[in-house]
């Protein structure tokens, strides 16, 4: 695991232009930092360098639009994706030919992930789901319903986005 402040650095240094870090993102890696557990099953909060993330993504003025932030188990990246409105969403790529749209913004993915989505196995952080209504102001929902409404369609929007953007997609 990363020194608190170095993770920090390196996860800003892949937000590029527009694609800011999230406050809560900051917030997070400070959280994370405090704990002996994982934030949720496997997921890991994690960089990558752009040569990494060139393996994915060819184009380095797509590699632009997206700032890695986490890993899931199995290696590969959650990232934060600036679309064309130049509004954060929050992505995975599981490959150089396919990703998932996630969720519409950082603080849905967090509540999502601490409701149990994307890393369903290892082990759950008990403190988690309070840090996030304490620390975020945020209740966590009793379902996923509203957090997942628009999900089908906007991973519609991101795939043909990439398709027309990402070479190899």
């Amino acid at each position: 695991m990363y020194q608190e402040e170095n993770l920090k650095e390196k996860i800003k240094s892949t937000c590029k232009g527009k694609n800011k870090m999230p406050s809560a993102l900051t917030k997070l890696i400070k959280f994370e930092a405090s704990q002996e557990a994982p934030l949720q099953g496997y997921f890991e909060l994690h960089w990558f360098d752009d040569e990494v993330l060139s393996r994915f993504i060819t184009d380095a003025k797509m590699r632009e639009r997206f700032a890695v932030f986490g890993k899931s188990a199995d290696g590969y990246p959650y990232a934060l994706w600036l679309d064309d409105d130049n509004v954060q969403r929050v992505i995975k790529i599981h490959s150089g030919d396919y990703a998932t749209y996630l969720a519409d913004n950082f603080v849905d993915f967090l509540l999502l992930l601490s409701m149990g989505h994307f890393e369903e196995e290892g082990e759950k952080n008990p403190n988690f789901q309070p840090w996030i209504t304490k620390n975020l102001g945020i209740a966590i929902p009793e379902t996923d319903t509203d957090l997942l409404k628009n999900k089908a369609a906007n991973n519609e929007k991101f795939m043909a986005w990439m398709h027309e953007h990402c070479e190899g997609f």
